[in-house]
């Protein structure tokens, strides 16, 4: 840089071993370089594109997945339909669900209330609520063999 005359700035804080990230690039990476005997980086930025590429694409087939779902009233999906899905993409179907119905709201559905969610699917049919907190009650309901989701 100072061959070509360009400025720079060298920040101090990079320097120190308090943040986590300078002490991953001072002392974890080079450590993992020697042990491998090269760089892995190349490879890791490789695998965190492919990563990214499958988690788009996850999105989009969750995406339609939840059109395929949905019934006429906007808070109810069908659950038969949901549960016909490859069990990786109900978390996602309902996230998306969640997001779709509550947009004025920050409400992400955790990892807890889906597990408990999942296990009401499983028992079905039957009747289940939960309170989700922020006013949302997620209700499942099953009638006349027609099995829906409902937020109240």
């Amino acid at each position: 840089l100072d061959q070509r005359g360009l400025y720079y700035y060298i920040d101090h804080s990079n320097l120190e071993d308090i943040y986590l990230r300078n002490r991953l690039r001072q002392e974890v990476v080079p450590a993992w370089r020697a042990a491998l005997g090269y760089d892995p980086g190349p490879q890791v930025r490789k695998f965190t594109e492919s990563l990214r590429a499958e988690r788009q694409a996850l999105d989009e087939t969750a995406a339609l997945a939840l059109a395929a779902c949905r019934l006429e009233a906007p808070d109810q999906l069908n659950l038969k339909s949901l549960m016909a899905l490859p069990q990786g993409l109900h978390y996602r179907v309902l996230q998306l669900f969640f997001q779709d119905y509550v947009p004025q709201t920050s409400f992400t559905l955790s990892q807890k209330q889906y597990g408990q969610i999942a296990k009401a699917l499983i028992s079905l049919p039957g009747r289940a609520s939960f309170d989700l907190g922020q006013g949302l009650v997620f209700g499942i309901q099953g009638y006349l063999g027609q099995v829906t989701l409902v937020i109240k």
